[in-house]
């Protein structure tokens, strides 16, 4: 419950990637009453001629961005074209974790994070 969300896709020259957002800042010790999360977005780039050496790297948000998803875990990511679609997850309010129901898009060519309207939390 505690690990980042992520996406996976298949990019030019056949490079493999995986898109991880947020995430448990906590050791694996702390985990049980850690409430220290991330909104880090990170790629993990798999090139089929070096599967023995993946590489992370931390996709920087635009300046221009005027919000984002916030600190959290448990979100449900998906790519869609040249976006990624995040849904919900977990963050802390106020000390107490607090279940969220926003949607948020991701521009992987602009890297901007847009807040989109949703009607309601699913049940």
């Amino acid at each position: 419950a505690f690990a980042p969300s992520a996406a996976s896709f298949e990019g030019p020259n056949s490079t493999f990637h995986i898109l991880s957002f947020g995430g448990s800042l906590c050791s694996n010790t702390e985990r049980d009453v850690c409430m220290q999360f991330s909104s880090d977005l990170w790629n993990l780039s798999i090139q089929p001629e070096s599967y023995a050496k993946p590489k992370w790297t931390k996709i920087t948000i635009n300046a221009t961005t005027r919000g984002y998803p916030g600190r959290r875990v448990g979100t449900h990511i998906f790519r869609i074209d040249v976006s990624l679609l995040l849904f919900g997850g977990i963050s802390v309010q106020s000390g107490t974790l607090s279940r969220q129901c926003d949607f948020w898009l991701f521009d992987l060519t602009y890297r901007t994070w847009s807040k989109l309207s949703s009607d309601r939390c699913l049940p």
